[in-house]
């Protein structure tokens, strides 16, 4: 019998500046990673979907504050 991995697919909206935010965070050199401002609504949607991606990769409901 074949083994199958359940996974749930999530989708949520977010403003541009939060897409604009994580392509800088994923494609900026080490150094500059934290040079970058951005309004507390899009704080709060990285959060979320830094959750998201945690839970989803880790396998566990982890809660966000254990990170920081």
């Amino acid at each position: 019998m074949a083994s199958t991995q359940n996974s749930i697919k999530v989708s949520c909206k977010y403003h541009g500046a939060t897409k604009d935010a994580i392509s800088y965070i994923v494609l900026a050199p080490p150094k500059k990673l934290f040079s970058f401002q951005i309004s507390e609504n899009c704080i709060k949607e990285l959060e979320l979907i830094a959750k998201i991606y945690l839970n989803e990769k880790l396998e566990k409901d982890y809660k966000l504050e254990e990170f920081l």
